[in-house]
């Protein structure tokens, strides 16, 4: 089984950089909760409309995301 972490999609960073350039506040991505979700990938595949992709379980609940999201990957026994 292989588990890994789910980076948000742009429009959640889009929020922290919004801070950064208002308040001049320098957020760490390391330490973001939302950045830290771990999912496992049930499979992946590749599209021609959207690219590489990947199945993930994530608090219960199947998603497809781009495959640039995800990192960390490692394999679970």
């Amino acid at each position: 089984m292989l588990i890994g972490k789910l980076k948000p999609d742009i429009s959640v960073c889009r929020n922290c950089l919004d801070m950064d350039i208002e308040y001049g506040q320098v957020l760490d991505c390391s330490k973001c909760s939302i950045n830290n979700k771990e999912c496992e990938i049930i499979s992946t595949g590749s599209s021609f409309w959207s690219g590489d992709y990947a199945v993930i379980l994530i608090v219960g609940e199947m998603k497809k995301v781009s495959m640039s999201r995800l990192y960390d990957i490692k394999e679970k026994k």
